[in-house]
């Protein structure tokens, strides 16, 4: 009898985890149901949709790195200030070493990024649009755009040094 009821026992437990498996497979969104690209090459962004999910990657930046306007948080008002300056977005993760280690060296090498140059922190996590817009896929990648928001140049990972190399 002992042995019936192992095999019940058994039997249920495998079935549950089959379909545990089945109903993960099957709620896995396929890379086919995921959206294209945005193809629309303008910074036409809903004020309200970068504002209200705007959070910031690196939150205890220090003061003098806003004040400077060359390494601030991706702002629809920063956005407009910077139309006549070369406008890079830096997509970071507040999880990412990588973008930490690039955080630092940025904060502490002000003086060495151009007056014309500002670096926008774009949150990888939340800036889908953007992301979809320049195909970024990994965080810790550098897009250049120009005042309508169109690409100039792509690049991953790096410091000041990498930045004065990539930008045109």
């Amino acid at each position: 009898m002992k042995k019936y009821i192992l095999l019940i026992i058994l039997v249920v437990a495998i079935g549950v985890v089959a379909l545990l498996f089945l109903f993960n497979l099957a709620s896995t969104p396929s890379p086919a149901d995921s959206p294209a690209p945005v193809a629309d090459n303008s910074d036409n962004f809903e004020p309200t949709q970068l504002e209200k999910a705007k959070v910031a990657v690196f939150p205890n930046n220090n003061a003098s790195a806003a004040a400077t306007g060359k390494y601030v948080h991706l702002s629809t008002s920063g956005l407009d200030e910077a139309k006549t300056k070369r406008r890079v977005y830096f997509f970071a993760a507040s999880w990412c070493p990588t973008c930490q280690a690039a955080n630092a060296e940025f904060l502490s090498n002000l003086d060495k990024i151009p007056d014309d140059v500002v670096i926008f922190i774009t949150n990888y996590d939340e800036e889908i649009e953007l992301k979809a817009k320049y195909y970024i896929t990994y965080q810790h990648t550098f897009v250049q755009v120009d005042a309508n928001g169109n690409e100039i140049a792509k690049w991953t990972g790096g410091d000041v040094n990498e930045l004065l190399e990539n930008i045109i």
